[in-house]
């Protein structure tokens, strides 16, 4: 009886895993703007999860900038390792706070990953997040040029993902492949914009 109940706990974690994939990012727009390239000199790569640091899960083991850190880290850096194979210098920010975003001196181009909004599913259990809608922009940053042609938006993107979710601990069988895809996904528009050194 004992290897009967053990063999049926066994099918339903693995069936339960077989269904609880994290799903392909979905693009919904991308646009290169028309502009004046200036050089690339060195990029800010930020990722503004403002809006969702006050709901990371925390607790005796991790606390929420912990947590920040594991789910958008291994992003901010192959963001900043795109950038430095163009020859241009590039550091990270993980901006995690509803404030304005403050661009220090020192930039030519400031490239940012904001999320815009959830998506929420409704069950039985109640409502709970099944994804997040991201608002990609890459800004030519000119501090010292006139108010208005400081800043320049060269490349804008909106797209679906929860590729965050993929690196943390967790056991989907397509983890390894939701890490590629997501952060395929968000490099491709370094590529795109067509900005060099």
């Amino acid at each position: 009886m004992e290897t009967i109940i053990k063999t049926l706990l066994i099918t339903l974690v693995a069936g339960l895993s077989g269904c609880a994939t994290i799903k392909d990012p979905t693009i919904f727009s991308e646009k290169k703007e028309t502009f004046t390239p200036e050089p690339v000199k060195k990029v800010l790569v930020v990722i503004d999860i403002g809006l969702e640091y006050d709901k990371l899960p925390s607790g005796f083991a991790f606390s929420k900038a912990d947590n920040a850190k594991k789910m958008y880290d291994p992003l901010g850096q192959a963001m900043t390792a795109e950038v430095k194979k163009s020859g241009a210098d590039a550091d990270y920010q993980l901006h995690t706070t509803n404030a304005t975003l403050v661009i220090p001196v020192g930039y030519s181009h400031v490239w940012i990953q904001k999320l815009d909004r959830f998506v929420h599913t409704t069950s039985s259990a109640g409502s709970s997040v099944s994804g997040r809608i991201w608002k990609a922009t890459i800004i030519q940053w000119r501090p010292t040029a006139p108010a208005a042609e400081k800043f320049k938006a060269v490349f804008r993107s909106e797209y679906e993902a929860d590729g965050p979710r993929c690196f943390m601990p967790n056991t989907f069988p397509n983890k390894d492949e939701c890490q590629q895809n997501y952060v395929g996904t968000v490099v491709r528009q370094w590529q795109k914009s067509g900005l060099k050194q």
